[in-house]
């Protein structure tokens, strides 16, 4: 493997560039045609090659009419399978069929996010510059339970490998985040070495315990500590249905109960394993965001570590925490809000407007698209979101200002 660079030269990657008054997406999500991972996984894996399995045949529609009335009476969307296990756990039929529903409401909308035109083509039309895109079934590959530790790196390498193609399509607007195998602590360190080698400066990991090992276990020092030193900030995001240890899998069955933990309760748990593990007190200089799992938590959420914890047994964690834990947070972490959320005013009292993110979650059904620009919340100034939308996405994401985008648009 080459020596990795010491520093990104901003020049010799126009992708890490953007102009200041460019309204930044932190979250948009790719769908993978299924037929790329037949193309770039090694043969010896294709065993464990997602497919899709039908059943929109009459016989299928019968039963579903019979079990759900009128509401079955749709062309259900297909499981995705892989080694003959379903990719997504607990996703039952009664949830495929809800989320058929919301396909059928806007069947265009994954086959935009397939490819990068479909992609610039949605961004132009909501007035969003630039986006950092992240994966879709990806996520679910890499980091599940059921695929060995090899094949998880498989599946990283050949979707690092995929979205740096899609990504060249206008590497300007379109930024991607590299992913690597968390199923093993070499794994881990291989693929961060793989990203750095790109040029990219972001990374993405899931909140959860993979395979065994927490997002603070001591075999990852070396992730962390490469990390600090190549300025490569880290954005942990959680989804619902995976194979793995995802908070609520235990107690819950529907997508309503499944959902309503993942991502919120991991984002809480992941900052808290940072902490108490001493990954933020010993890399002060790392860079963390806790993304799609809201933010008006947050405050409730420190005042209790700053209050009910960190105070009644300092020495079981001085080695670890030596401040309170939402000053940790204000030095390196940021988060990502819902526009309709409420809170944020005592959330940016909290930490501050500056450790605020924003983003659409593009094509997801759950967030519908809107018109970004000139957009208003309750709660906040305009000169706020301007900083949300603008600035504070340059900062964690490490993009540097250059011509505007409108200048390069035209």
């Amino acid at each position: 493997m080459a020596a990795l660079p010491t520093q990104i030269s901003v020049g010799s990657h126009v992708q890490n560039c953007i102009a200041m008054n460019t309204i930044v997406d932190t979250d948009r999500h790719v769908c993978e045609p299924i037929s790329m991972w037949k193309e770039r996984m090694p043969k010896e894996y294709h065993a464990y090659l997602p497919e899709l399995r039908h059943d929109n045949e009459m016989a299928d529609f019968a039963r579903r009419m019979l079990s759900y009335g009128q509401h079955g009476g749709i062309p259900i969307i297909p499981e995705n399978y892989s080694n003959g296990v379903p990719l997504y756990n607990k996703f039952i039929e009664p949830i495929r069929l809800e989320a058929s529903h919301l396909v059928a409401k806007d069947p265009g909308r994954t086959q935009k996010a397939a490819n990068p035109l479909g992609q610039l083509e949605n961004m132009d039309a909501n007035g969003i510059g630039v986006a950092l895109i992240y994966p879709g079934d990806a996520n679910y590959l890499i980091n599940n339970d059921n695929v060995p530790a090899e094949v998880s790196e498989a599946f990283a390498d050949a979707y690092c490998d995929w979205i740096a193609e899609y990504c060249a399509a206008d590497p300007e607007r379109l930024i991607p985040l590299g992913v690597a195998s968390r199923h093993t602590p070499e794994a881990l360190l291989r693929g961060a070495k793989k990203v750095i080698e790109r040029g990219w400066r972001n990374i993405l990991l899931r909140p959860e315990v993979i395979m065994g090992y927490g997002l603070a276990h001591p075999d990852f020092e070396p992730f962390w500590a490469l990390c600090e030193a190549h300025q490569v900030s880290v954005c942990i995001k959680g989804g619902t249905h995976l194979h793995g240890t995802t908070a609520g899998l235990d107690r819950f069955d529907t997508h309503f109960g499944l959902h309503a933990c993942s991502h919120y309760m991991e984002a809480h748990m992941a900052f808290l394993t940072l902490l108490e593990g001493g990954v933020l007190e010993r890399y002060p200089k790392l860079k963390v965001a806790f993304m799609e799992a809201g933010a008006s938590w947050l405050p409730a959420w420190l005042w209790r570590l700053d209050h009910v914890c960190y105070e009644q047994m300092p020495m079981e964690i001085s080695h670890h925490i030596k401040m309170l834990p939402s000053e940790y947070f204000k030095r390196q972490c940021w988060i990502a809000f819902e526009m309709e959320e409420p809170g944020l005013r005592t959330l940016i009292d909290t930490v501050g407007v500056d450790k605020l993110l924003w983003g659409t979650d593009f094509p997801h059904f759950d967030h519908e698209d809107e018109e970004v620009e000139g957009m208003t919340h309750p709660e906040l100034s305009a000169e706020e979101i301007r900083i949300i939308q603008r600035e504070n996405p340059r900062a964690f994401f490490n993009l540097a200002p250059v011509a505007s985008y409108s200048d390069t648009k035209a």
